[in-house]
């Protein structure tokens, strides 16, 4: 009979942040009026030799806040500015979020449409236009705030002895390089590799490093992207389990995890998996889905931040959702 071990599991934000701009607007009547606007993708044609039709996708978020609220503002609208573009759109003047296109539905000469996003398109900027109860009309520009570096995904996966490690980016701007780093307790780490960045990128990278000197036992692995500016930030953490009896280990991605957790490694490992609480009782509510004999995940989207386990047929890892 094997036996269960223990291992832990984290569940996290990624480390890059939303694009968007917000402002407040603080009315003579004792409310404010908060919006945010978040320019989160390209609505384009996947192919364009000569050029094509584009259009934005929008996330709002408009917050009233403060003493005599009204019912309703008399404008509230905006404008995205993508370079030589303006694109129009209204905005619920009772509040509320959701997501738009613009109205505007604008022709661009280039041949770029199945990679365009609001950066590489130089959607930077909004404009504002509010008028309310105590809010005279006016126009306020609201600079969208661009990420860095967008991770697609970062993995760690044992093969034999070494450690290989992969990670994407779906875009990059002022990317110098990564820093591959990692720690034997999630707390203390240490740095084993360079790698250079692109730079400035608007298409899909894939980045791979082995490590073939890894740590024993259970280790965990993060990137910290530093900019040319010097600022940096790091990724969620891909955790390694320890070897149990002969077997090859799970690979268990993203930990820290946000919402969907995956689960890779030897099908008879994957038979019976189960979300437990630090008192071994089975969590209700989480969708675990066989997506292949080797691959499973797990949606911990409606768990609360907290520390977890994950029980495989051998085993029992951690789990850290933030």
């Amino acid at each position: 009979m094997n036996a269960r071990l223990l291992f832990p599991v984290f569940l996290a934000l990624p480390f890059t942040a939303t694009p968007q701009c917000n402002t407040v607007v603080s009315s003579s009547n004792g409310y404010q009026v908060s919006i945010t606007l978040n320019p989160r993708a390209i609505a384009a044609p996947s192919t364009c030799p000569n050029g094509y039709n584009f259009n934005a996708v929008i996330d709002y978020d408009v917050k009233f806040t403060g003493n005599n609220q009204p019912g309703s503002l008399y404008t509230l609208q905006a404008r995205l500015h993508c370079g030589a573009f303006t694109l129009f759109f209204a905005l619920p003047n009772n509040g509320g979020p959701g997501t738009l296109p613009p109205t505007a539905n604008p022709y661009s000469y280039g041949t770029d449409c199945a990679t365009a996003t609001p950066a590489s398109l130089g959607c930077l900027s909004t404009t504002i236009e509010i008028q309310g109860p105590g809010i005279p009309p006016q126009f306020i520009p609201c600079a969208v705030t661009v990420l860095p570096v967008e991770l697609t995904f970062f993995k760690a996966k044992q093969q034999g002895g070494a450690v290989e490690l992969t990670w994407q980016t779906a875009a990059e701007i002022n990317n110098d390089f990564f820093e591959v780093q990692r720690s034997g307790d999630g707390d203390r780490w240490e740095t084993v590799a360079r790698v250079n960045g692109a730079g400035n990128s608007t298409q899909s990278l894939n980045y791979a490093l082995t490590d073939r000197f890894p740590l024993s036992g259970q280790s965990y692995y993060r990137l910290r992207q530093v900019d040319f500016n010097g600022e940096f930030r790091f990724s969620e953490v891909a955790a390694i389990a320890a070897p149990s009896g002969g077997e090859s280990p799970l690979a268990v991605y993203p930990n820290p995890v946000s919402d969907l957790l995956t689960i890779e490694g030897p099908s008879e490992q994957l038979e019976d998996i189960a979300i437990l609480d630090l008192l071994g009782r089975r969590v209700n509510g989480v969708a675990i889905v066989r997506e292949a004999a080797t691959r499973c995940s797990a949606d911990l989207s409606g768990l609360p931040s907290g520390v977890y386990l994950l029980r495989t047929a051998d085993g029992v890892q951690k789990i850290y959702r933030k």
